[in-house]
């Protein structure tokens, strides 16, 4: 009906204007600051604490709890919101009661970072192009195509990093390294 249309519109265009948002947002933290690692990562995520209820979806932070870093903030929430959005949006959009996990260790002056979700598995054709700008599977969804986009921009361009995207015997793996 044209109620569902002109709704799908909105809601295409609301989800356009925050991927926007949180271009811009990383734009008004271009300033390096020191974050306490675990507790950051603990921080963003209740920021979906409902939306994670809802699925049942349970989050495990594994960083050392002393672990402090010299970095972009708005560049490190943005790696994890997108990585939470993305995957209750997709990894478990058909499921519920999944694991989201973040294991961090400093090696020598490089922070490794590992976003694991115990989600749907990423198909081979989509791992290619996954970081590619408005690539996405589930338009007809409404979902952009920006978030992953969003994440390579803020490891590879502000934080001088590299990002890997695997499969694995029981999910999908994100393995961020960072200098510092």
């Amino acid at each position: 009906s044209s109620i569902n249309i002109v709704y799908t519109s909105f809601k295409k265009s609301s989800e356009l204007v925050e991927s926007f948002k949180l271009v811009a947002a990383d734009q008004n933290f271009n300033e390096a600051g020191t974050i306490h690692l675990n507790e950051f990562i603990t921080q963003t995520t209740l920021a979906y604490k409902n939306d994670l209820q809802k699925k049942n979806i349970s989050v495990n932070i594994n960083c050392d709890e002393n672990l402090t870093i010299k970095t972009y903030p708005g560049a490190i929430y943005q790696i994890i919101s997108q990585f939470i959005t993305n995957s209750i949006n997709h990894a478990f959009s058909n499921m519920e009661n999944g694991i989201i996990s973040f294991d961090c260790k400093k090696v020598k002056n490089t922070l490794i970072m590992t976003l694991f979700n115990n989600g749907q598995k990423i198909d081979e054709s989509s791992l290619e192009k996954i970081f590619d700008p408005f690539y996405t599977t589930t338009r007809s969804k409404g979902n952009t195509g920006l978030g992953l986009n969003i994440v390579y921009n803020a490891v590879t361009i502000k934080l001088h990093g590299s990002i890997n995207v695997t499969n694995t015997d029981n999910g999908v793996e994100y393995t961020i390294t960072i200098p510092l």
